[in-house]
């Protein structure tokens, strides 16, 4: 664990190093960006909210093969506690808070719930490839704008993800305990693959991720910069496959360094992107800081 914690600050100190000494030295160029529609923070601000009903919407749907029914106001608060949590704790800590509250009110065993975050990051991936796949051919088709490292990333990911998904085998207890619960965690993953809701889920990821490219979209617009929705849902999918690189509390550092990255790929510049990055952090910090406490409190009340 302090490993985990010690490698967690070094990422977030490089990174922050990195680009003070960035800005710094392109001090000039960011200067020419302003806010051009503050209105614009208040709708993105609301998306934030959006995309938690979403996520709770998701975490209720995939809750039901597991057989715990749980509503949607309770669910969403579970998504609100869960990002806030991942804001403050390195490697998705948010996961722990959620598990321990699932366990205490419906029992839910740490071997399903383990399945149940199996499944939805796998959803996220895989329909991220998908999504990624095609920004990147309608963006080459509309603008001739190609570069094969991303597209053979995306591919190489859709085929993973859907094998896996495919696959889901169930597989017989043993007569060791630590291996059983290893066993557990896959068979609770097939168990929600191989049901009906998880088509259902895949849906409302997809609506996530088109609603986190518009949300990309409007915080470009906030600067007044106007960016088509094929290249901000690029931006989203890229930055949905970089779910599975959790290493600083909410990927801190690592997804805006690999938003910069993927935008300078399809003609945006560094200073644009980092713009935004920073901006749509500040504003989901602000929206998460000033709910998470709350949900959290009321949730831990009951």
């Amino acid at each position: 664990m302090k490993t985990k914690k010690l490698i967690s600050t070094v990422i977030i100190i490089t990174t922050l190093a990195l680009a003070f000494f960035f800005i710094k030295n392109n001090i000039s160029d960011f200067k020419q960006l302003t806010i051009e529609n503050p209105l614009l923070i208040l709708a993105r601000a609301i998306l934030v909210i959006a995309t938690m009903i979403i996520l709770g919407l998701i975490n209720k749907t995939l809750l039901k093969p597991l057989e715990v029914k749980i509503n949607l106001l309770e669910s969403t608060k579970i998504s609100i506690v869960n990002s806030f949590y991942n804001l403050i704790t390195p490697f998705r800590g948010g996961i722990a808070a959620r598990a321990i509250y699932l366990k205490r009110k419906y029992n839910l065993k740490y071997t399903k719930f383990l399945g149940l975050v199996a499944t939805s990051t796998l959803l996220v991936v895989l329909i991220s490839s998908i999504l990624g796949i095609i920004a990147t051919i309608l963006i080459y088709l509309k603008e001739n704008i190609f570069n094969p490292i991303i597209p053979i990333i995306f591919i190489a990911t859709l085929i993973i993800t859907l094998t896996v998904a495919i696959i889901s085998p169930t597989i017989k207890e043993t007569k060791y305990s630590l291996i059983n619960n290893i066993i557990r965690i896959i068979n609770s993953f097939s168990q929600i693959n191989k049901n009906k809701f998880f088509l259902i889920a895949a849906i409302l990821t997809t609506i996530q991720i088109l609603i986190a490219a518009y949300a990309t979209q409007l915080t470009f617009a906030i600067f007044g910069i106007e960016i088509s929705f094929v290249k901000t849902l690029f931006l989203s999918a890229i930055g949905g496959i970089s779910l599975i690189i959790s290493l600083t509390p909410a990927n801190l550092g690592v997804s805006e360094a690999i938003m910069v990255f993927s935008a300078q790929t399809i003609g945006i510049s560094t200073v644009e992107a980092l713009s935004v990055a920073i901006l749509g952090r500040l504003i989901q910090f602000v929206v998460l800081f000033t709910l998470g406490p709350i949900v959290s409190y009321k949730l831990m009340k009951k």
